[in-house]
C-alpha cells in the first residue's frame, strides 16, 4: 500500500537534489501505516518500493526482505515448534504412565481362561490399580470356587441317578419288545444328557498342556468312523495348541457326531494362520437356519428346532465345544456354505 509517511521523509533528501514537486515522489510500503518504533531515523519493516521522477525518466528503488527479520521470524517459529513438541513429549509420557498399568492389567485378565488362576503381572503399579487388581483376583477365585462347587454337585447328582437308571434297565428287560426298546431309549437319552451335562461343566476346570491337533482329528474320526456319513480329513501337521487334551478331544468328538448324525459326513480342515488354530467342520446336511445362527452355541439350542430330544440330541454338544473353545482362547462361529450344507469353525490360540 501507498506510504505517504515515507514520501513525506524523503521529500527533504529528494529537493536537495532538485527532485522537484512532491508529486513526482511514491513510496509504497508492505506495512500497513507507520513504523511501530519511533526513533531519530524510523526504522522501515518489510518491503519497501520508492518511485523518484528525476526529469523524463523515473528511477525504482525496492528493498528485499531484511535476512535478519528472516532468521528472527524462522528461529521464533522454530522455538515455539520445540516448545509445542515438548509439551507433547511430556503428556504423552504423562498419559503413557497412566495408561500402561491399565493395559497391562487388560492383558492379564484376558488372559485368564475359566478354571485358572487370574494372576496380575509382576510389574510396579499404583496402589489404585493394586487394589482393584486384588479385587478381581478375590472375585475371580470366588467364581472358580463357585463352578468347583457347581461341578462337585452335579458329580454328586450324576452318581446318584447312575444306580436308579441301571435298575430301570435292568427292569426293563422283562417288558415287551417295542416297550422294552422305548426304554432303553429314553435311558439312553438321560444317560447322555447327565455326560453332556458334565462335560460342559468340566470344560471349565482342567490341567493345561501342549496338545498336537493332528493326531488327534486323525483318532476321533477313526475312532468314530461310518461308512454311511464318510469324514475326509485335511488336517495340516504340527498344529499344537495348549490346553486340555480331554477336553479338546471332546470338541472334536461332538463335532464329527453332529456331522455323523444329522449330515451324513463331510470335511474337517485344520490349519494355521496369523497366530490362530482354525479348524473347520463342512457338512453335507440342510445347513443351519438363517434365523438360529445368533443363538447357536447356547445350551439346549438344537440345530434344528422341529428334532426332538430322540433325534436331534439335547442340544448340548455346540455349547460344550464353545465353551471347551473360549477357555482355549478362541471360540466358534457358525454359517451356511453356498453349495450346501453347514459350517462350523473353531479358532484357538497357538501354543506358545
Amino acid at each position: 500500500m501507498r506510504a505517504r509517511w515515507l514520501e513525506r521523509m524523503l521529500l527533504p533528501l529528494l529537493q536537495s537534489r532538485s527532485a522537484g514537486e512532491p508529486e513526482q515522489i511514491l513510496a509504497y510500503s508492505s506495512e500497513r501505516g507507520r513504523p511501530r518504533v519511533v526513533t531519530v531515523v524510523p526504522e522501515v519493516r518489510g518491503t519497501v518500493t520508492i518511485a523518484w521522477k528525476n526529469g523524463n525518466h523515473w528511477l525504482v528503488l525496492r528493498s528485499l526482505s531484511s535476512p535478519t527479520e528472516t532468521r528472527w521470524l524462522a528461529s521464533f517459529m522454530a522455538s515455539v515448534l520445540g516448545v509445542l513438541a515438548f509439551i507433547l513429549g511430556c503428556a504423552w509420557l504423562v498419559a503413557r504412565a497412566i495408561t500402561r498399568p491399565l493395559s497391562r492389567l487388560a492383558d492379564a485378565a484376558e488372559s485368564a481362561r475359566i478354571g485358572q488362576p487370574w494372576s496380575m503381572p509382576a510389574d510396579p503399579i499404583t496402589p489404585e490399580l493394586g487394589k482393584l487388581a486384588s479385587a478381581l483376583i478375590s472375585f475371580d477365585a470366588r467364581q472358580r470356587d463357585h463352578v468347583r462347587q457347581q461341578t462337585t454337585m452335579l458329580a454328586g447328582i450324576a452318581h446318584d441317578l447312575g444306580t436308579p437308571l441301571t435298575r430301570l434297565a435292568f427292569r426293563a428287560e422283562s417288558l415287551g419288545e417295542p416297550q422294552r426298546l422305548a426304554a432303553n431309549a429314553d435311558i439312553a437319552l438321560m444317560r447322555a444328557l447327565i455326560g453332556n451335562s458334565l462335560a460342559l461343566a468340566r470344560s471349565s476346570m482342567a490341567r493345561s498342556e501342549p496338545v498336537d491337533l493332528h493326531p488327534m482329528v486323525h483318532a476321533v474320526v477313526s475312532t468314530s468312523w461310518n461308512e454311511e456319513a464318510p469324514i475326509e480329513v485335511n488336517a495340516a501337521v504340527g498344529i499344537r495348541v495348549e490346553g486340555e487334551p480331554v477336553a479338546l478331544q471332546c470338541l472334536v468328538q461332538n463335532l464329527v457326531d453332529n456331522m455323523q448324525r444329522h449330515a451324513s459326513g463331510g470335511a474337517i480342515h485344520l490349519w494355521q494362520a496369523d497366530g490362530k488354530v482354525m479348524l473347520r467342520v463342512e457338512d453335507n446336511g440342510p445347513g443351519f437356519p438363517e434365523d438360529l445362527l445368533d443363538q447357536l452355541g447356547s445350551p439346549f439350542v438344537r440345530g434344528e428346532p422341529s428334532r426332538n430330544a430322540l433325534t436331534g440330541g439335547n442340544g448340548l454338544g455346540l455349547a460344550i465345544a464353545r465353551t471347551i473353545a473360549e477357555r482355549h482362547g478362541g471360540g466358534l462361529a457358525f454359517g451356511n456354505r453356498d453349495e450346501g450344507g453347514a459350517w462350523v469353525e473353531v479358532t484357538l490360540a497357538c501354543a506358545a
